[in-house]
């Protein structure tokens, strides 16, 4: 089925959720199979500095071809990068015993010579890119670990890194000295890269007095710092902030005049005591969730931003800036680290209850201290997941089945308990350039779609 056959599918499930008459709907089909999830030992990798130093992973996530999509990417805080076959049980063996991916079952690059904050996956899989406290980001080959590219602009460390859905030439980065930065991978010298875009300053010119904000006691940044990013569709690039409290949305099409359309994740106008996390698109580009250090997150539709937040979930602790949240594969659950040393699952196909907040109905225990940090969910599989935490280590979880569980199948599924004829619909996994929105952009029509040299 084509992407267009998946996004019939969807707008039909989307319009059977908002009917007011539905207060009563068979569950979600993946919700019972969360509730066997497991991560025994043997899925467990401890990550280590050296024979005598364990160091925290920070980053994590699935491929979205490689190994079926089971090739994990995880970023530690030595700035190494290790790829693993989630689907072996890797125990925790030293990555240093294993020479490459080809029969082997882990690979660990020496990428930075300071944290890695961020990790994400481009061009099928064949590189990967990181971002650092050195103030960089790098592009990196998977077959030999050769440096692709450096992207050098940041005066400070690099927090997020993402690519746009349909072109993964165009990354958006953003960091502590609170600039986001666009850059074109065809445009470099000796592999070196320089930004095409700068917006310097991006949430200081919208933040509070800075006098009013509280003070936060978790890894507090800096006042103006950009802490996360996602492309809403190839015009449009949501930034949050970590002292303003707001989700910014960018219009890429003209972007040097500042023109920005501004959310108030709680909608009630009082930003002053938390910063956002994590941003994140559903897989079909039906929701936004923001996470924010008030140990909330905000769901919006990406029909109706201006509307404000749709849903607000709570139960885990999220004062840090570490922990991340993200959709599954479906885009109806909603998966997030916590600082009690677990994981939170929530279930977003059920009707809301208005102005309340919703609560988990899964938890994840299985690490033995510290926050739950960065969490992933694998596209191919909807019953695997993977979890980061400081405690060193990273949980794979799976469910007992023989077959991967297949997002296509559990929205035919879904809707074929609702009475709907379905055809079979494939979800674009995240990353993968046939990924598009079919939401018209909220923004007036662009006079000039050229892109802006910003010197």
């Amino acid at each position: 089925m084509d992407l267009m056959g998946h996004c019939s599918t969807i707008s039909r499930l989307r319009s059977l959720e908002m009917d007011p008459l539905v207060s009563r709907r068979a569950p979600h089909p993946l919700r019972s199979r969360l509730l066997e999830l497991k991560s025994p030992d043997e899925f467990t990798r401890t990550f280590r500095a050296n024979e005598s130093l364990a160091t925290p992973p920070i980053a994590t996530a699935f491929s979205t071809q490689a190994l079926g999509g089971c090739l994990l990417g995880i970023a530690d805080e030595e700035g190494q990068v290790t790829l693993l076959d989630s689907r072996k049980k890797f125990g925790n063996l030293d990555s240093a015993d294993s020479s490459g991916l080809d029969g082997k079952y882990a690979h660990t690059y020496e990428v930075h010579r300071n944290a890695i904050f961020d990790f994400m996956w481009l061009y099928d899989d064949l590189s990967f890119a990181t971002v650092s406290g050195d103030g960089s980001a790098k592009i990196t080959a998977v077959r030999d670990g050769e440096t692709l590219g450096t992207l050098v602009g940041h005066s400070g460390s690099v927090k997020t890194i993402r690519s746009k859905p349909m072109n993964p030439h165009t990354l958006s980065t953003a960091g502590r000295d609170g600039n986001i930065m666009i850059w074109d991978l065809r445009v470099h010298q000796e592999r070196v890269l320089k930004p095409v875009v700068r917006v310097q300053g991006a949430h200081a010119i919208y933040g509070n007095d800075p006098a009013k904000r509280k003070q936060r006691s978790v890894n507090p940044p800096s006042a103006s710092s950009v802490t996360a990013l996602a492309f809403l569709n190839e015009e449009t690039l949501l930034s949050g902030g970590a002292a303003d409290g707001r989700v910014l949305a960018w219009d890429l099409r003209n972007i040097s005049s500042g023109h920005v359309f501004e959310l108030n994740p709680r909608g009630d106008g009082n930003t002053d005591s938390f910063g956002v996390s994590s941003l994140d698109i559903d897989p079909c580009s039906r929701r936004v969730l923001a996470g924010t250090t008030d140990s909330k997150i905000h769901i919006f539709s990406t029909t109706s931003l201006d509307e404000g937040t749709q849903r607000t979930l709570g139960g885990h602790m999220s004062r840090s800036f570490y922990v991340k949240a993200t959709f599954d594969p479906t885009g109806d659950m909603v998966l997030s680290g916590s600082e009690d040393s677990r994981a939170y699952v929530w279930d977003l196909s059920l009707p809301s209850k208005q102005n309340a907040v919703e609560q988990n109905y899964l938890t994840l225990e299985g690490h033995y201290g510290g926050e739950v940090s960065d969490v992933s969910w694998c596209r191919t599989d909807c019953t695997t997941i993977a979890t980061a935490c400081d405690d060193c280590t990273v949980r794979v979880w799976k469910a007992d089945q023989e077959e991967p569980c297949r997002a296509s199948a559990l929205l035919n599924q879904r809707a074929s308990q609702e009475g709907m004829e379905v055809d079979t619909p494939s979800v674009p996994p995240r990353g993968c350039h046939q990924r598009q929105t079919t939401i018209t952009s909220f923004f007036s029509p662009a006079r000039d779609n050229r892109v802006i040299q910003v010197k």
